[in-house]
């Protein structure tokens, strides 16, 4: 039986179709193998594909977050060092690669790992850390 994470990550997983193809499969993956819902979306509003990229989310109660100029130092220092040390929850995002490849790192010391990460034409990445 499908429960309400499951059905809300399949619902919006079409509309992110056209982003990502291969978000949407890792989000499927995500939600049956991580017991967490997403903590939340990254994105970089100077890229309008990232913004529509979490509009998506937001548009379904999915906290996101702007990364001011791409710095993830802010939300790493102010947010994910407390809430991973309790309870490591997935992020989504759609970002440039430094941004991912900081978050990676950070992760690994949690557990968290990229499940999916789809270079887009414009350098941008979309992601799934989980």
């Amino acid at each position: 039986m499908t429960n309400r994470r499951e059905f809300m990550l399949g619902s919006f997983a079409a509309s992110l179709l056209t982003l990502s193809p291969g978000l949407v499969s890792a989000l499927d993956a995500l939600s049956t193998s991580h017991p967490l819902p997403l903590h939340k979306v990254l994105f970089d509003a100077r890229d309008a594909a990232s913004t529509q990229f979490a509009l998506a989310f937001a548009e379904r109660g999915i906290a996101v977050h702007e990364l001011s100029s791409g710095n993830l130092t802010q939300l790493w220092r102010n947010e994910l060092v407390n809430a991973w040390a309790h309870t490591p929850a997935p992020l989504a995002g759609f970002t440039d690669a430094n941004v991912l490849f900081c978050l990676e790192q950070l992760g690994r010391q949690y557990g968290l790992r990229v499940r999916q990460r789809d270079v887009q034409a414009s350098g941008m990445v979309a992601w799934l850390l989980g």
